[in-house]
């Protein structure tokens, strides 16, 4: 029988980490970032400017309660489902665990956005 060649199996063992995954790593879960924002956004930084300062708000708010919030409203199946109709494919999708704790993080640290 044929096998593969040696350093072809051990290219596929070790594949190098994504970009995403790289971002995640460096950024603690993206909590680096939000912490950045939230800096920008309470002018901690010294060459912040008011539109600066309003850029990261709308970020904050964005990433933290419209996307986030919409994302689960899209990705959460809140009625039940009747008897004798089959599972909707949305009903089985959960929202992604690292997108809950940084949307719970900056609704923390942005004391639910005020």
């Amino acid at each position: 029988m044929f096998s593969k060649p040696e350093n072809q199996a051990n290219n596929q063992q070790a594949q190098p980490p994504s970009l995403a995954d790289i971002v995640r790593e460096e950024t603690e879960d993206g909590r680096l970032i939000v912490r950045f924002l939230i800096d920008v956004m309470q002018g901690l930084l010294e060459h912040s400017k008011p539109c600066h300062r309003l850029d990261a708000a709308r970020q904050l708010l964005n990433l933290g309660f419209l996307q986030g919030q919409s994302f689960i409203n899209a990705n959460t199946h809140a009625a039940p489902t009747p008897k004798n109709s089959a599972p909707s494919a949305i009903s089985a999708v959960k929202p992604s665990p690292l997108h809950q704790d940084l949307a719970a993080l900056i609704r923390e640290e942005t004391d639910n956005g005020r």
